[in-house]
């Protein structure tokens, strides 16, 4: 059986403005590993219900286990899911870090990316993408954010390859997969399928 353990934030506001994941990040990759007969379980950052961004949604998942609760030895794939609140509490995060270098396969989509500050020797010299600075100025998020996720990726030594806004976007560099935004969801996923099939 294929484990696959989906990460969300446990932030529900940031610079003021309501946040947390974003619902089309955790709900398409689910329903992808899911149908493709994976077992799918779902961790936040504290654990318990998670915020979902109310500009994306609002039913998200309502029990997960803390990431400091997880055992990495039982997973295949850690697939992190983004949203503004992801710039909070993934990056400076020891639990998430260890997940991150003890589980084979790690995926990241748009925000989500921000948890990959923690493993500067994942990125390093990695092709990448993430949620890009045009995006968070479309967005109006310039204000709120405490940092250019795309910025601080690539002074990790990353190579960030960003595409059009708001257009699928995905990179596979080794057992690094990463999307750009909500849109390259499905795309990552079923990338992330295909690789452990």
């Amino acid at each position: 059986m294929t484990n696959v353990l989906l990460v969300l934030t446990s932030t529900a506001s940031l610079g003021g403005r309501p946040t947390g994941a974003w619902l089309e990040e955790f709900a398409i990759p689910a329903q992808v590993f899911g149908e493709a007969g994976f077992t799918v379980d779902v961790a936040s950052i504290l654990g318990g219900t998670p915020p979902i961004d109310p500009a994306s949604g609002s039913a998200g998942p309502t029990d997960t286990v803390a990431v400091a609760d997880v055992d990495p030895s039982g997973y295949d794939a850690v697939f992190l899911v983004g949203g503004h609140g992801t710039m909070a509490d993934f990056p400076d995060n020891p639990a998430l870090a260890r997940l991150l270098t003890e589980v084979s396969l790690v995926a990241a989509v748009c925000h989500g990316s921000a948890a990959l500050l923690n493993v500067p020797g994942l990125v390093r010299g990695r092709t990448l993408t993430a949620f890009s600075d045009a995006e968070e100025t479309i967005v109006g998020a310039d204000a709120i954010i405490p940092f250019s996720l795309e910025r601080r990726l690539a002074q990790l030594g990353a190579i960030v390859e960003v595409g059009d806004p708001f257009t699928s976007t995905v990179r596979r560099d080794g057992k690094l997969f990463t999307g750009q935004n909500p849109q390259s969801s499905a795309e990552l996923a079923d990338l992330v399928v295909k690789e452990l099939r």
